[in-house]
């Protein structure tokens, strides 16, 4: 009896170190671009976006419980036209976009190696439904890239966090 329960505690033990790590880490799916521009890690329970189609996107997945999205928009870098000044230009369309537009946060963020910044802001997207948006600007060999995490305002602290593999 001791030498059954010993092999069940052992075997046990082994379950949980093989698995516990998986479980912090979470199971993840990489992506590459079609264009080989970029490849991320997708968490599991991320799906792609078929029906998703918008000049420059890259690539979008959404997500549910909660209901989230993270999208990549890669488009030429315009002439003149700085990474440090992108900010307050997605800024200004942003607002003329939206009439009820407001920036949360502005700040530096750093992709890849890549510095460039980061725009938190809500919004009232076209289904009339308010949404909070992260959304990370960075240029990469002329390329500007957003990346974008959206979902509703309650929920966003909660899509951060399951897209921090991406």
């Amino acid at each position: 009896m001791y030498h059954t329960r010993r092999c069940t505690a052992l075997i046990l033990a082994l379950v949980v170190l093989v698995t516990f790590p998986a479980l912090l880490v979470g199971a993840t799916t990489t992506f590459t671009d079609p264009q080989n521009r970029f490849s991320m890690d997708i968490p599991d329970g991320w799906q792609p976006d078929r029906a998703a189609a918008n000049p420059g996107l890259a690539a979008q997945f959404l997500t549910t419980n909660p209901d989230g999205a993270f999208n990549v928009s890669a488009t030429p870098l315009p002439d003149g036209i700085t990474i440090d000044a992108v900010p307050q230009l997605v800024i200004a369309r942003l607002s003329q976009q939206f009439g009820d537009f407001q920036q949360t946060n502005l700040g530096i963020a750093t992709i890849a190696g890549e510095q460039g910044s980061e725009l938190d802001y809500t919004a009232t997207n076209r289904a009339g439904t308010v949404v909070a948006t992260s959304q990370i600007m960075v240029q990469h060999q002329g390329v500007l890239y957003l990346l974008t995490l959206a979902a509703r305002p309650e929920d966003i602290d909660t899509i951060r966090t399951a897209g921090v593999p991406i």
